[in-house]
């Protein structure tokens, strides 16, 4: 097909140049005949001619693959400009969907937040009326236990009152670990984690802090609570003995070998290492010679920190005789500690106890017993104090 159209425009070619005419008849014989030369001539120029419309071929050829390429190029960059628009468009869209989000999410937030807030509030609002009721149904069950006690104490079993006979005819009767004593000396053992979870706030609200370390300072306040109250007693004692040797030595003057009267041992404690529990008399003579007596009920328990001992204690006291119906609720609070000064050295034991007087109705119109049993219970605890600390002193001594 192409070797046609080339001999087609070869023959246009030949056609555009002028024919020379010829003479008819004879004249021709006065001609001469073309030459060799002129023949490899018109060949050459024929090659030449081929050569030329051939590069002309691939000239268009090219021109035009040039041209596909230019609009493809166009078209392309039409296209890149159509989806860069497109994809500008849609990044738009994302991003203010994304504010729109945002905004929608911020309120959200502000909700989970606030509502995370009363949820925590609301459990520990739960967890403290847990507290509460187990404190409440404990205190209640004490306070049944010690009703029946006293029940039985007030309708016969209470101590014969003495009428100055001497101590030979004091009516006294050996007092024996009985069920209700059980019943006190569980409810006081559950109260010594309390009270211990609350030493760090007890000393610091009796200004403890402010009390200086170089010397014995001892105070004994009434601490009104509405219309009832307590006698607080606050001291901090310094020993020059180092807080290891103090310790060790502290654990055996803790089990009060001084109280041997109708003493009596309770050995449901759990742990005898860490935690006593024993019932004994306290006797006294009166200035008028008559003899009187309180029974006590105590528990302790010792706390061993990193860098302090902390020993928790609560007693039941419970008057006989003149006394009856008259009981006292005490606890303390001891923390022992090496001295701040590292120079100096020694142990500081600083300590706290509050006695709430308590009285059964009928019992607290007799002032002067009130005030003699009150006497009573806040001497034996100040005996209690000097008993412990000299025992103390005396073993530091030996081991030094």
């Amino acid at each position: 097909m192409e070797d046609a159209a080339f001999l087609a425009k070869v023959a246009e070619f030949l056609d555009s140049f002028d024919v020379p005419t010829f003479p008819e008849g004879d004249s021709l014989l006065g001609v001469e005949e073309p030459s060799a030369s002129s023949g490899a001539a018109i060949a050459t120029e024929f090659c030449f001619e081929r050569s030329e419309l051939q590069k002309a071929k691939d000239r268009k050829r090219r021109n035009e693959y040039r041209e596909r390429q230019k609009i493809e190029r166009e078209s392309l960059q039409c296209q890149v400009g159509e989806l860069s628009a497109e994809l500008n468009e849609v990044q738009r869209d994302k991003e203010n969907e994304e504010k729109e989000a945002d905004d929608l999410m911020l309120p959200i937030l502000a909700w989970k937040t606030i509502a995370n807030r009363h949820l925590e509030v609301r459990l520990a609002s739960e967890a403290r009326q847990r507290q509460l009721q187990a404190a409440v149904e404990a205190r209640a069950a004490l306070i049944e236990d010690l009703s029946g006690l006293l029940c039985k104490r007030l309708s016969g079993d209470a101590l014969v009152e003495n009428l100055g006979l001497g101590e030979a005819s004091f009516g006294q009767k050996r007092i024996r670990l009985e069920p209700a004593d059980t019943a006190i000396f569980e409810a006081y053992l559950q109260g010594l984690d309390t009270a211990y979870a609350q030493t760090d706030q007890v000393l610091r609200a009796c200004g403890m802090d402010a009390m200086p370390y170089d010397a014995v300072h001892c105070k004994q306040t009434w601490k009104p609570d509405g219309k009832t109250g307590c006698f607080q007693s606050v001291s901090k004692l310094l020993v020059p003995f180092s807080f290891e040797q103090t310790c060790q030595s502290l654990l055996q003057v803790a089990i009060m070998q001084h109280r041997q009267i109708d003493r009596e041992l309770y050995y449901g404690v759990g742990d005898p290492e860490t935690t006593l529990a024993l019932k004994f008399r306290v006797i006294s003579s009166q200035t008028s010679g008559r003899i009187v007596s309180v029974v006590l009920r105590v528990v302790a328990r010792r706390f061993e920190e990193r860098d302090r001992v902390v020993t928790i204690w609560r007693s039941f006291t419970e008057g006989e005789g003149v006394f009856t119906g008259m009981h006292s609720d005490e606890t303390g609070w001891c923390v022992a500690k090496p001295s701040p000064t590292p120079l100096a050295g020694g142990t500081v034991f600083e300590t706290c106890i509050r006695n709430v007087p308590m009285y059964f109705r009928g019992t607290a119109t007799l002032e002067p017993a009130v005030e003699q049993f009150t006497d009573l219970v806040l001497n034996s605890g100040t005996e209690d104090s000097a008993e412990i600390t000299g025992m103390l002193e005396k073993l530091l001594l030996a081991s030094a």
